[in-house]
């Protein structure tokens, strides 16, 4: 089977999708048999139920009309005309009752909620970074310049270091407490989408020793792979800015054997989620008109 099948919903396309995925809509009853499907080289849409592998065989189908009585295989016939119930809460709802064309139900893959978070402001992580910077840099010029004074004017310079000193301290612990909030903030934006971990986790068991080298991955390069995943699937999603999965494993890998590329490697990694959180806190009608600023 091909990796860019395309799902026919409400006359609205959505995908590319993966024979995995397939495969899990079918788990999930969001694909049934009747579900129209395409990929390259077809020449239109087919049901679902003709792709060989995609369900599972019905192996009852034989036996049945044996084991029960006539009327009964009747109202069988009936109820299996009938429209679906909704599936549980958090999946969307089957075709039943939306009126497309006969031969055409589809499970629909429904909206990706709202999301209650507010955007993401990669310019304030910067300004934070550079004050800290700049105040420490102040801080040192400070430290030099009292060494070459008079005694007496070595009291007030003395004084303006602290508070140099203080400063930067402040706007550097801002600055790292801020990335975990944002690193939160998209983890949160996801959950709807079932990915690997929770807001609490991808934060919190970063600060365990040791362990943090193996959850390092999780939390940043497992946050690319779901983002892309779940952005993929959901066709509301599809114009959302995509994170480069080898540019936060390089972020990563140089975390842990060459920290001072990993610090040039924060820019881009940070940026990038500050965009998607972006797009998640805007309200489903206008993420169609979402495009990713250059």
């Amino acid at each position: 089977m091909s990796d860019q099948w395309h799902l026919l919903n409400n006359g609205q396309q959505y995908g590319p999708y993966s024979e995995d995925d397939l495969v899990q809509f079918v788990q999930e009853g969001r694909i049934v048999r009747e579900s129209l499907l395409w990929t390259e080289g077809m020449d239109g849409w087919v049901a679902a139920a003709t792709l060989e592998g995609l369900f599972p065989p019905v192996a009852v189908a034989v036996a049945l009309p044996r084991a029960v009585p006539r009327p009964v295989a009747a109202s069988s016939a009936a109820a299996a005309r009938s429209p679906q119930r909704a599936t549980a809460a958090g999946r969307a709802p089957t075709q039943g009752g939306h009126g497309t064309k006969q031969g055409a139900r589809v499970v629909p893959v429904g909206p990706y909620p709202a999301q209650a978070i507010k955007p993401a402001t990669f310019e304030l992580l910067l300004t934070l970074f550079g004050s800290g910077l700049a105040l420490l840099g102040i801080a040192a010029w400070a430290q030099w310049t009292m060494r070459q004074s008079e005694v007496a004017a070595q009291a007030n310079q003395i004084l303006m270091l602290r508070v140099m000193l203080v400063a930067a301290v402040g706007c550097l612990v801002a600055f790292a407490v801020l990335n975990y909030i944002y690193l939160a903030r998209i983890w949160s934006a996801l959950q709807y989408g079932r990915p690997r971990t929770t807001p609490g986790k991808a934060v919190g068991l970063l600060f365990v020793p040791f362990f943090n080298l193996y959850w390092l991955f999780v939390a940043f390069y497992g946050l690319a792979q779901d983002w892309n995943r779940i952005t993929t699937r959901f066709g509301d999603l599809n114009r959302a800015p995509k994170l480069s999965e080898g540019l936060f494993l390089a972020y990563c890998c140089c975390s842990i054997v060459v920290f001072p590329v990993a610090i040039i490697l924060w820019f881009p990694v940070m940026l990038q989620i500050c965009r998607a959180i972006s797009f998640m806190a805007l309200p489903p009608q206008h993420r169609a008109r979402y495009s990713a600023p250059r």
